[in-house]
């Protein structure tokens, strides 16, 4: 198992980087387009939708969704920050959920993977045009990525401290601390050396990248929510080693709204000066 997730790593990250940097916004979207279709077809099977014509529709439903906002640019930033919304209250949820799998009718986890996914799709694009676009998308894939392998090996060196026992048995209170750690140095070294941050706007970013990580981890814990009451392991078995793309991509989908809509901002805070 570790094997196939490290070949499938190995391969899917570098083609990845080299789509960030070589594909114009537009042609990245569609690029994410596809992802999303893929996970949306996905997250039909865990709202116990199993009917091709039933999840040909809802995944139309998500895909339209996201693809009519590139229409109107204007409408990105706002979708962006209603998924920071729904994720805020998504957290609040997990937290209430800790000892439960319970999250309501199916309706509400179809409805909620248009939230996770739509969102995600659009912060996404809109981070990918923006000021130093590929950049900033990497160093938002960055900050997920180590916050989950910090955690990781926190976890397995100190982990006693169960972050949520019954939605994820593995994951712990020190694993996410060490994530948090990590994400804090990696955000540090990119402010001071990449975006050459002043003392007043570096704590302004450090806030923003362990908002990133710690939403980060609320969407791995609300995926692992939605299968277990869907009674599955993974969201599926396209990726060897990784299950599903929602497995994959479950992290940076709760992480990229709250980044886009704080790297939007941070142009006019990086400009004011303290009072």
């Amino acid at each position: 198992m570790l094997k196939h997730r490290v070949l499938t790593a190995a391969l899917l990250i570098p083609i990845f980087v080299v789509s960030v940097f070589l594909l114009s916004s537009r042609q990245f979207a569609l690029l994410l387009g596809i992802v999303v279709v893929l996970a949306a077809w996905e997250w039909s099977a865990l709202a116990d939708i199993h009917s091709p014509p039933a999840k040909i529709a809802y995944v139309g439903a998500v895909f339209v969704t996201g693809a009519a906002s590139f229409a109107f640019p204007a409408l990105i930033l706002p979708i962006a920050v209603i998924g920071v919304i729904w994720w805020i209250g998504a957290c609040f949820r997990l937290f209430q959920a800790r000892s439960s799998i319970s999250i309501g009718p199916e309706w509400m986890t179809l409805v909620s993977g248009l939230l996770v996914l739509v969102p995600a799709w659009c912060a996404l694009y809109g981070l990918h045009q923006g000021p130093r676009g590929p950049a900033m998308v990497l160093i938002l894939m960055s900050i997920v990525w180590i916050a989950d392998i910090m955690a990781y090996f926190a976890g397995r060196a100190w982990g006693k401290i169960k972050l949520a026992p019954v939605i994820s048995p593995g994951k712990s209170v020190e694993g996410l601390l060490g994530g948090l750690a990590g994400v804090i140095v990696f955000a540090t070294v990119v402010g001071v050396w990449y975006l050459q941050l002043s003392a007043w706007t570096l704590p302004l970013w450090l806030v923003l990248a362990l908002i990133a990580a710690l939403l980060s981890v609320c969407g791995d814990l609300f995926e692992s929510l939605i299968k277990r009451r869907a009674g599955v392991k993974d969201s599926g078995t396209i990726l060897p080693g990784h299950g599903g793309v929602l497995d994959r991509i479950d992290s940076v989908s709760a992480a990229s709204p709250v980044f886009f809509v704080g790297v939007h901002v941070l142009p006019a805070l990086m400009t004011s000066k303290p009072t």
